[in-house]
């Protein structure tokens, strides 16, 4: 079962069976699993179940979308049409199939506290696990490839796929603007080994990597819980709808104040280093005009233009020698030249 965040509808896996003639014990070979989902509408009392059929597919993880969208993501495999992540919305009662993510091979689905963005990912859950001491899947519950795909479920499109290999748990930041993908070890080999990969890695919510921690010994990874917002669920979706553009200029031009103020500290700072720099070059040339002038006083001249640099050029002959060569020799060397020519 999967509940929504706010407990107004939940969700039931109902395993079926296809071309199932004996079902016992020994013969479990002409059966198909398939899943539907019973959903059971909390706040209608007319027809609280509503069947959500899966076309004969086997379901996964479900993923209800927090807020009031009513919306909320399944993976499913097809045998025919392979695996998948379908959008499924509740609206005015009814149950409305939206679209359907293709060829996507995972078997986690979260979605960003705020909603909107959905993470597609395929991991080993093993923190569960580890709190848990839950080893039903002799230690796995599902692939290990590390995948993880960002997607913006509005506009229906990609925003990165990357991974992370070895990652054992994904964790959304309460604002929903960040995420935390973690590399944790067992309790039981955590006084015994270190690790090399254990740590976490930071992403905002559009897939862009913002940095990497490493740790040798990395037991668990949580957020620290945010406080409830002061504000009314309505005050908060009339913001969002309407208001929205308003606060975001108000909230820009404070921004751009502040950058402009850290800004000018910059320069402010700068510009005291260059006064720092023509101050020193400015001692150090009166340093040497006052050396010189030192020289000049020792020497009894007292005029520093008197000296003149000039540059010469002196040659010197070290060794030289003499050697005869005859008129046969010249010929012999110029025969040998127009050989070597040819």
């Amino acid at each position: 079962m999967y509940w929504h965040p706010d407990g107004d509808f939940v969700a039931v896996k109902v395993s079926h069976y296809t071309s199932l003639k004996k079902f016992n014990r020994a013969e479990e070979v002409n059966k198909t699993l398939y899943h539907d989902i019973e959903l059971v509408l909390m706040n209608n009392k007319s027809a609280p179940v509503t069947n959500v059929g899966l076309d004969f597919a086997t379901a996964g993880p479900i993923a209800w979308e927090p807020g009031d969208s009513g919306r909320f993501a399944v993976f499913v495999h097809h045998p025919e049409r392979g695996p998948a992540v379908r959008l499924f919305k509740v609206q005015n009662e009814q149950v409305l199939s939206l679209y359907r993510i293709a060829n996507k091979n995972s078997n986690h689905i979260s979605w960003s506290p705020l909603g909107r963005y959905l993470m597609i990912a395929s991991y080993h859950d093993a923190e569960k696990e580890i709190l848990s001491k839950d080893w039903s899947h002799n230690g796995r519950s599902g692939s290990n490839t590390g995948s993880l795909e960002f997607y913006d479920v509005n506009t229906k499109s990609s925003l990165n796929a990357t991974q992370h290999p070895s990652m054992t748990g994904l964790h959304w930041s309460p604002c929903g603007r960040y995420c935390v993908t973690s590399v944790c070890q067992e309790y039981s080999k955590s006084n015994q080994s270190e690790a090399s990969d254990c740590g976490y890695t930071l992403w905002n919510f559009q897939g862009e990597e913002i940095a990497q921690f490493q740790y040798n010994q990395f037991l668990q990874f949580l957020w620290r819980p945010r406080p409830p917002s002061l504000l009314d669920p309505a005050v908060e979706k009339q913001i969002r709808a309407k208001g929205y553009k308003e606060y975001r200029y108000r909230f820009q031009q404070i921004d751009h104040q502040i950058t402009q103020e850290r800004a000018s500290d910059e320069q402010k700072q700068r510009k005291q280093e260059r006064d720092w720099w023509k101050d020193l070059t400015t001692s150090l040339k009166d340093w040497a005009e006052e050396i010189a002038r030192s020289i000049g006083e020792v020497y009894e001249e007292t005029d520093t233009d008197a000296y003149v640099y000039t540059v010469e050029t002196v040659e010197e002959t070290i060794k030289s020698e003499k050697t005869v060569v005859s008129e046969a020799d010249i010929k012999k060397v110029l025969e040998e030249a127009l050989e070597n020519a040819e």
